[in-house]
């Protein structure tokens, strides 16, 4: 496992190469391409663009992989022409550019092919497409993995490696690769074993920690990818880690300097000086607190804030460390961490909570807690609402997080998706008013618009979502069409169905906990419409 991280890592080191000069690049491209071999070299240029172009279709990927190991394995020939790297890189960028290049589509190629030479290179690797927010893979069963393993092994190895990796391309590099590994490493042993029932359930067992923990992780990094950048905040530099990989690559340039990738093929971190493709200078530092405070507000309502928000600031961190991280056991070591801090602090507040704790797997305890539902919603004191001069206060963040974390926890069946929308449109109304000249009636005059606008839109959230957790489906279902009747009486069944089968939809998808938040934030506003009256609305 570790000799599969440290050949990684050399692929991603290839990202990382300075613009020193042709000769620089080549000779980094060869040294890496040589000391981990063709395969291994391969096998981490699928990885690494199907967690990239998550959209692309496994023929798509091929090509990609089929010219980057083309190039790598022509220019680092002894006694190569010295102009090999850069001819070549140069016929890949302009290849991505024609109209029937077959590597993955972007909307941005066409802007990216108006440029020329090193522009249109860092433009072109620059370019990715959306994670998946819900995972598409089904595993086949052992007989159908076996019959096409048998069939070709490598192409089972690449197309298995190619849709894992765009599925589950949100989980840290060295979790994904391990995680690979070990599932072909499974395939290829209990496909060859004269038993190879006994052998994938003993191989399954083996490797269930290591399968939760990519689910996981995966989950949890693609909500702190997700809100990191809706709830950001700039800080000047130091970097962000994924930038901080001297101890791996050598000492960083300084921030004036420009990191480009090998042709088109990857997308990496870089510092730049001005340019129309990137931010610079300044890094977002993602504050996604507030998503594990609304999580743990809803699933113990009864534990107090001053009990929920250090462990909530903890989740935060540990995602925020271990999401980019290519230390090998980031993820787990702090996952386990976090679990045993949860359970000393909240087993004896709620059993479900208990439960989970009683397990020798920590990992299976993490899924256990994070898996559970929201609990009922309780009955709790008013909300003591901050004054003004308490937001904007040293303390105004807390105060704001606070009543983000009591809103929560009265609305247990309102998911979290729906919240965050409530705290973004918070903290900007906050945030502004507490910049303003006069702040107090900048405040004055917003909140009692804001209130009346957040009573509505947890109105229309409870409408939309509020029996799907008590309800089975069908009963769901029926309980919308009996509404859906009494609201429009006149309408014909046919339109009746249509209603009963879109809201149904939204529901199953966007009422549930850890709904998809890109995809869900968008048919909110759709749903739910305006949050006033006029047209200058607050929320939405």
């Amino acid at each position: 496992m570790k000799v599969l991280i440290v050949l990684l890592l050399a692929v991603v080191s290839l990202c990382h190469a300075l613009q020193r000069g042709r000769d620089y690049m080549q000779d980094k491209v060869c040294q890496d391409f040589i000391s981990m071999g063709k395969d291994n070299f391969r096998s981490g240029v699928i990885i690494m663009n199907s967690k990239k172009f998550s959209s692309a279709t496994f023929e798509e990927i091929s090509h990609l992989v089929k010219e980057v190991v083309s190039l790598a394995e022509k220019c680092c020939a002894p006694g190569t022409d010295p102009n090999c790297y850069e001819d070549g890189s140069s016929a890949l960028s302009a290849k991505s550019c024609d109209e029937n290049s077959p590597f993955p589509e972007h909307a941005g190629i066409a802007t990216c092919c108006t440029h020329q030479g090193l522009e249109r290179k860092l433009c072109l690797a620059a370019l990715h497409q959306p994670a998946k927010e819900i995972p598409t893979y089904v595993e086949p069963s052992n007989e159908e993995l076996c019959e096409a393993f048998k069939k070709d092994p490598r192409d089972f190895a690449d197309r298995f490696t190619h849709e894992y990796s765009s599925n589950y391309g949100q989980a840290p590099l060295p979790v994904l690769a391990g995680s690979i590994k070990s599932y072909l490493s499974m395939v290829g042993t209990c496909c060859t074993s004269p038993s190879p029932t006994v052998c994938f359930l003993k191989e399954k067992l083996e490797r269930k920690t290591l399968s939760i923990l990519t689910a996981m992780s995966n989950r949890v990094c693609s909500r702190y990818a997700v809100y990191g950048k809706e709830k950001s905040k700039f800080r000047p530099l130091p970097l962000h880690p994924s930038l901080q990989a001297s101890s791996i690559f050598g000492p960083l340039p300084a921030p004036s300097s420009r990191m480009v990738s090998l042709g088109t093929w990857f997308l990496v971190p870089r510092v730049c000086q001005n340019s129309e493709f990137y931010s610079c200078g300044l890094v977002l530092q993602p504050q996604t607190s507030n998503r594990a405070l609304v999580m743990l507000a809803q699933k113990i309502p009864s534990a107090s804030f001053e009990d929920i928000f250090p462990l909530a600031e903890d989740s935060a961190e540990v995602f925020s460390k271990c999401c980019d991280s290519m230390a090998e056991d980031c993820m787990q070591k702090e996952l386990s961490e976090l679990t045993t801090k949860i359970c000393t602090k909240l087993s004896s507040k709620d059993e479900r909570f208990a439960d989970c704790c009683r397990g020798n797997n920590l990992m299976e305890n993490y899924l256990c807690m994070y898996s559970l539902q929201p609990a009922k919603s309780t009955q709790l004191p008013e909300i003591q609402k901050p004054t003004d001069e308490q937001l904007c206060s040293d303390d105004g963040s807390h105060q704001k997080e606070r009543y983000v974390f009591e809103i929560a926890r009265r609305n247990t069946n309102i998911p979290e998706v729906f919240l965050s929308k409530l705290y973004d449109v918070f903290h900007n109304v906050i945030d502004k008013c507490c910049s303003a000249a006069d702040s107090i009636a900048c405040l004055t005059s917003k909140r009692p618009q804001l209130r009346a606008e957040i009573f509505r839109f947890l109105a229309k959230a409870n409408e939309l979502c509020g029996e799907y957790t008590t309800l089975t489906f069908l009963e769901f279902k029926q309980r919308l069409k009996e509404s859906f009747s009494k609201t429009l009486p006149d309408a014909t069944p046919d339109f009746l169905t249509q209603l009963v089968e879109q809201r149904a939809d939204f529901a199953s998808t966007c009422c549930i906990m850890n709904a998809p938040p890109t995809y869900c934030s968008l048919k909110i506003k759709t749903e739910i419409g305006h949050t006033c009256d006029h047209d200058s609305c607050i929320l939405i």
